[in-house]
């Protein structure tokens, strides 16, 4: 299960459901160490979708390799860390810290027993063997193109 949950992984840090995540709004006022300063009712974000296709964290970013992640963790000591549930500053489908997502680990394993369940009982396709629809995006959200059609 391994390639399957870097499968999903890479799918996710390509094309994620949003282009901005951690979506904080300032309730008092607040100076970072370096002087930023958020006065208070600031709504701020961070960059998810700019952090996935950073070339400085990914080599190839805009790339599908459905494999990335599985190549990762068949390294020393990077078993769990790159798993499709776990967050890091680098990944943020799920959120990070102490707010991060609790419903992650039992969305990872729904995906992964649908998605195998699918592989092994049909064979699915793209209309006319076309390349992968587009995404609709409206504000930071991104949304599978509901026309697209396939043959299973």
């Amino acid at each position: 299960m391994h390639k399957l949950d870097s499968f999903l992984k890479e799918s996710q840090r390509l094309m994620g459901v949003t282009s901005v995540t951690l979506m904080r709004k300032a309730l008092k006022d607040f100076t970072f160490s370096d002087g930023t300063f958020i006065p208070k009712g600031t709504s701020i974000v961070a960059p998810s979708e700019a952090l996935h296709h950073d070339e400085k964290i990914y080599q190839n970013p805009h790339s599908f390799d459905p494999f990335r992640f599985y190549k990762i963790r068949e390294q020393d000591g990077e078993s769990t860390r790159h798993q499709f549930a776990s967050t890091s500053l680098e990944y943020l489908p799920f959120g990070h810290g102490k707010h991060a997502c609790p419903g992650r680990f039992f969305a990872a394993l729904e995906l992964k027993s649908m998605l195998a369940h699918i592989v092994m009982s049909y064979d699915v396709k793209l209309e006319d063997n076309k390349t992968r629809p587009q995404c609709w995006r409206i504000g930071p959200a991104i949304a599978v193109d509901s026309r697209a059609t396939g043959y299973v």
